[in-house]
């Protein structure tokens, strides 16, 4: 009887250090084999436990391999994912990164295979981009599980997380959400927004956005008038297909947005 697929229970992934993610203990199924064990009928569904058993295991970038990245060296602006690969035949596994989301796109260490060719392996749900050697990932938080929250520590006001700087736009602008976004299509992001008058007492006005182009008015943020403070909004939205939210303002207004974090909508 197989095991239900894409089951998993712990398996948080934090960050050490610019260069080295962490995933901490637990197990999940395999969700791929590429070949039948010998011996076996055709249309067994090749699943398997994945452990990690021992605390945790770390990932560095900037090596390669079981513990490191698949192939190639690390490229700046690029969405890596944590994938976990066990060895069917001595039961050995590891952790590494991958620029490949997908079962075709990744290239599993050759450790990992038994004889007869087969592996067992997972992805797992968030992909974190490396800026570059000096930002390396951005610094951040995650829970455990199949749809983990992601929380960017630091990010409220600082520019690394900044999607929009006082944007003034008075018909609906896209918002380019895609750096911190690994997977577009299937994630929600957190924003922290701060609307704040363009001109001083230059009258009254409001910031609005929205996450599809068939939503006509969005949804307002902030609103400023004559001796208004700024005013602070954290939303939960999610992405268009592109990986694009919308903003626009009315008035005197001009708008900033920040990445706050992410939340993964499906397993995987």
């Amino acid at each position: 009887m197989a095991l239900q697929q894409c089951l998993s229970q712990g398996l948080k992934v934090d960050r050490v250090n610019k260069d080295t993610l962490r995933i901490y203990r637990g197990h999940c199924t395999s969700s791929h084999r590429d070949v039948p064990p010998l011996g076996v009928d055709l249309s067994w569904t090749g699943d398997s436990i994945i452990n990690v058993a021992l605390g945790y295991t770390d990932i560095d970038i900037t090596a390669s391999g079981a513990g490191g990245l698949d192939t190639g060296s690390p490229v700046a602006g690029t969405a890596y994912f944590v994938w976990l690969a066990k060895n069917p035949f001595t039961g050995a596994m590891c952790a590494f990164l991958s620029a490949g989301s997908s079962y075709t796109t990744v290239t599993p260490p050759v450790s990992m295979y038994a004889p007869d060719g087969s592996i067992f392996l997972r992805p797992l749900p968030h992909g974190q981009v490396w800026k570059n050697s000096t930002l390396g990932f951005q610094p951040f938080h995650s829970s455990g599980g199949e749809c983990p929250i992601v929380d960017f520590t630091d990010s409220e006001d600082d520019s690394e997380y900044q999607l929009l700087f006082e944007g003034t736009s008075t018909s609906w602008a896209g918002v380019d959400c895609t750096g911190f976004l690994a997977d577009a299509t299937d994630r929600e992001i957190e924003i922290f927004t701060v609307t704040q008058q363009n001109i001083p007492n230059g009258g009254a006005g409001e910031a609005r956005v929205r996450t599809y182009s068939t939503q006509t008015k969005g949804f307002p943020v902030g609103y400023a008038a004559n001796g208004t403070p700024k005013i602070f909004e954290y939303l939960r939205l999610r992405t268009d297909s592109s990986g694009f939210i919308e903003y626009k303002v009315t008035g005197n207004v001009k708008l900033s947005i920040y990445a706050k974090g992410k939340r993964r909508t499906q397993s995987v």
